[in-house]
């Protein structure tokens, strides 16, 4: 009945890390040139490139995930006024952190993409066939760039994190009464 604030989605991601079946950690390339001197072609580096990333997600009853990024996508560009909004209305940085193991909190891994934004959110097949199975949607990203973040910068991006959602939560309470 009422209209979904993408605001919710955005500040308050709480059970995206849990829904995440599979991600690719990024590469990156360097971009070369031939180069020609004494009748023989060499490689030179002009610059480097970044590949996108695909995430995918398991879909709750309430699709949760799908209409996260639908929102997210919606901010870029509005299906409403095909409006297109600025960069920084819309991208954010997103942590991706490889846990040491099942029962651990630290990561042992961890990159951040900067400014990143969904592209692509891939159709989502519905069949009587695929009974007993879990839906899933894949979801393309793009960002600026990445780094490699260090061990206990990603402990504390994780603290961090769980410190913001008490606080919003907080907020929240607050407004409502």
């Amino acid at each position: 009945g009422g209209s979904v604030d993408p605001m919710s989605f955005i500040n308050d991601p709480r059970d995206m890390f849990l829904l995440c079946e599979s991600v690719q950690l990024p590469g990156k390339r360097i971009a070369t040139m031939e180069s020609f001197s004494t009748h023989k072609a060499k490689k030179k580096p002009y610059s480097y490139l970044v590949d996108e990333v695909t995430f995918t997600f398991i879909l709750t009853n309430d699709y949760y995930a799908r209409k996260f990024f639908d929102e997210w996508q919606n901010m870029v560009i509005s299906q409403d006024t095909l409006k297109l909004n600025y960069k920084s209305d819309y991208v954010s940085d997103i942590t991706i952190q490889q846990l040491s193991s099942s029962n651990d909190i630290i990561p042992a891994y961890s990159v951040k993409l900067k400014n990143a934004f969904p592209i692509a959110v891939n159709a989502i097949e519905l069949s009587n066939s695929i009974e007993n199975s879990l839906l899933q949607c894949s979801v393309t990203v793009s960002f600026d760039d990445w780094e490699s973040v260090g061990i206990l910068d990603g402990f504390m991006d994780l603290v961090g994190q769980a410190g913001s959602l008490v606080k919003n939560t907080i907020g929240q309470v607050k407004n409502f009464f």
